[in-house]
């Protein structure tokens, strides 16, 4: 597990959660905690204490396609989003969730993949305790912090 700790991050961190412009750039801001994070083949599951954001998906489409993506996003404490960033920056909220809000089962979209670098950020307020399982049949997962 990696901690991450910064004195002024967490009203810069709760600022990014509203802020279309600061999740569709290029970088992660995040404070992580108590995370284990996993990734098998077209799977991540995550289970963490989590604010800012944090890219947990990529994927280079050659070609205007439509894939289909799988998510469970359950949120004990905070507010949390997935989103899906296009190549030109356009934003399309997957699912959001608020404190209490326990996602019972896992939720299939076919979406609409532009040609370039499409990205899914995992998004919280501070301190944000969730877990989250995703699935995509293309792309590649990263574990938030490596």
């Amino acid at each position: 597990a990696v901690t991450m700790l910064c004195s002024a991050c967490a009203s810069s961190v709760d600022a990014v959660y509203n802020s279309n412009v600061k999740i569709s750039g290029p970088s992660n801001t995040y404070n992580l905690n108590n995370d284990v994070q996993t990734i098998d083949g077209q799977d991540y599951e995550g289970v963490m204490e989590f604010g800012g954001m944090g890219t947990v998906w990529t994927y280079d489409a050659s070609a205007e396609e439509e894939i289909d993506i799988s998510y469970q996003l359950s949120v004990s404490e905070g507010d949390a989003k997935l989103v899906l960033i296009s190549p030109d920056g356009t934003l399309t909220i997957l699912v959001e969730n608020t404190s209490q809000s326990q996602q019972e089962e896992i939720e299939a979209v076919n979406v609409k993949i532009q040609k370039g670098e499409n990205r899914i950020k995992l998004v919280a307020t501070d301190q944000s305790k969730l877990e989250l399982l995703l699935s995509a049949e293309v792309g590649e997962f990263h574990e938030i912090g490596l």
